[in-house]
């Protein structure tokens, strides 16, 4: 019988876990380093959260207030968060290969969500990466229909060529 999968914040202990997490999901192109994971935890800490079972990591998601038509670039340590962010930011959550299919992405998910609600967001933005946009669709969001083409060049060259910008309401 597997142990029970928990999910609790995010502590700044857990940045080496996540890394490796990272490492086995995405690309290169993709990797974000500990300095910029560290910023995020550091300005938003309530929407860093990791899914756990007996000590292991098996998943993470780091979100935050934002602005919703301007993503922050890949591996960039924020600085500071926007005085006025109009929605909530899902900015990375990558599930370990093995622990995929056992529903610890939307536990995950269902923090931070939970989280921005009770911040008083009434919207949600992120930008799908590697095809996730249809698991995305199924939790209610929907690509941005109009994109600047600038802002297109952008998601194109920081997130991959089949990055979609996504919103939804809360």
């Amino acid at each position: 019988m597997k142990a029970a999968v928990s999910v609790r914040p995010m502590q700044g202990g857990d940045i080496a876990a996540v890394l490796e997490i990272q490492r086995a999901c995405y690309p290169d192109l993709m990797q974000e380093s500990a300095a910029a994971f560290s910023a995020k935890l550091g300005l938003a800490p309530q929407g860093c959260w990791v899914a756990e079972e007996q000590g292991r990591l098996l998943g993470y998601l780091f979100s935050h207030p934002w602005t919703h038509a301007r993503p922050p670039a890949l591996d960039t340590p924020l600085a500071a968060l926007p005085a006025t962010a109009d929605s909530y930011f899902i900015h990375d959550m990558a599930i370990s290969p093995a622990a995929q299919g056992r529903g610890v992405a939307q536990r995950l998910f269902r923090a931070a969500l939970d989280g921005a609600k009770r911040a008083g967001f009434r919207r949600s933005a992120l930008v799908a990466v590697q095809g996730a946009d249809g698991f995305w669709q199924r939790h209610g969001y929907l690509p941005v229909r109009r994109v600047a083409p600038r802002l297109s060049a952008k998601l194109a060259a920081g997130y991959g060529s089949s990055a979609v910008l996504m919103a939804r309401p809360l």
